[in-house]
């Protein structure tokens, strides 16, 4: 990845404050990203996909669970 790809990135999760949703306690006492900020917004990309509406048989609860077990 390019560092301006980095920076895009770096630039997104703090805009979008993803700190918010972070697992890590490190990056949510800072109130900034203190990973890579690559992983928290293919986390966001993995959250959007999952609550979208594509297939609406799908329920709220699934949807959760299925991100939790990584299926798409």
């Amino acid at each position: 990845m390019t560092i301006a790809a980095e920076t895009d990135l770096e630039r997104a999760a703090e805009l979008l404050e993803l700190w918010r949703v972070c697992r890590k306690s490190h990056c949510r006492r800072a109130r900034a990203c203190r990973g890579e900020a690559r992983v928290c917004c293919e986390m966001l990309v993995d959250w959007s996909e999952a609550l979208s509406l594509k297939d609406k048989r799908v329920g709220f609860a699934e949807a959760m669970q299925r991100l939790r077990d990584g299926v798409r």
